[in-house]
């Protein structure tokens, strides 16, 4: 499902604080939402022997999971993840925060680099091409962007990489496919690419960042570094492009409607 590409980007582990060593490079700190309701609810469900999944539009018809939030528990990791980011030295701290758009994503980013602190003026782009799996799913059904502006009242925040207002992935049957997924993950690492920041900070979904490591980014041991994120979790990747030229511009893949797998 590796989709075609005009470059490859090879990633690595590396330390927090790292900085490129040339101007192919940039570093990407990699989160994963804090524990969400969702994920309470699924494990419960499953727990019980129910079949299926408790947020299709079946299980969850009033859409009580909708655009799932995070728990205690996931506000606690997105919290416990400052001391990390707050210790790298400010030379070396990521200089922009990419987040999904969805309330588990964003909570975490903003609860992990609050404005009171350090990353105060660094600026977070909400991005479509970061969210989760598309459609089927309550959980990964976004707010209206008039609604998450209304939550999300940090002006750091910024939605003009929305692409319109209603969620275009929703579907109450089909899920995105994974050929969609893959693509979007590609679209975001142009997007990167194309952005004048060096050291980044992403904050996703397990599904995205699944696709973005396996269908996307090229490690040496991908079985180590690409393996399914836990909630809360960081890791740290050096990125470097290769077999692309030097102020080339990014070719964006558009969200597409949901379909089947």
């Amino acid at each position: 499902l590796r989709p075609a590409l005009r470059f490859t980007c090879v990633a690595a582990r590396c330390a927090d604080g790292a900085t490129p060593r040339d101007a192919r490079e940039k570093i990407l700190y990699c989160v994963r939402h804090g524990e969400g309701e969702h994920n309470v609810a699924q494990r419960e469900w499953r727990g019980a022997g129910k079949p299926g999944e408790p947020y299709t539009v079946d299980n969850d018809p009033e859409g009580r999971l909708r655009d799932a939030v995070l728990t205690a528990t996931g506000r606690s990791q997105a919290v416990a993840l400052r001391p990390r980011l707050d210790a790298i030295e400010a030379s070396s701290r990521p200089e922009l925060i990419v987040t999904s758009p969805m309330r588990r994503a964003t909570e975490t980013a903003l609860l992990a680099c609050p404005a009171d602190g350090p990353y105060g003026s660094v600026p977070i782009v909400a991005h479509e091409y970061c969210r989760e799996t598309g459609g089927r799913h309550t959980c990964d059904c976004r707010l209206d962007v008039e609604e998450l502006r209304k939550v999300f009242t940090d002006p750091r925040v910024d939605y003009s990489c929305m692409f319109s207002e209603s969620d275009p992935l929703w579907h109450e049957r089909a899920r995105e496919s994974k050929s969609s997924l893959a693509g979007r993950a590609a679209s975001l690492v142009e997007f990167l690419r194309q952005r004048s920041e060096t050291r980044i900070l992403l904050a996703s979904h397990s599904g995205f960042l699944l696709a973005l490591c396996n269908a996307v980014l090229v490690f040496e041991d991908p079985s180590a570094d690409a393996a399914w994120f836990g909630t809360g979790e960081c890791r740290v990747f050096r990125l470097r492009w290769e077999g692309v030229e030097d102020g080339a511009k990014a070719v964006s893949t558009p969200v597409e409607s949901s379909s089947a797998d």
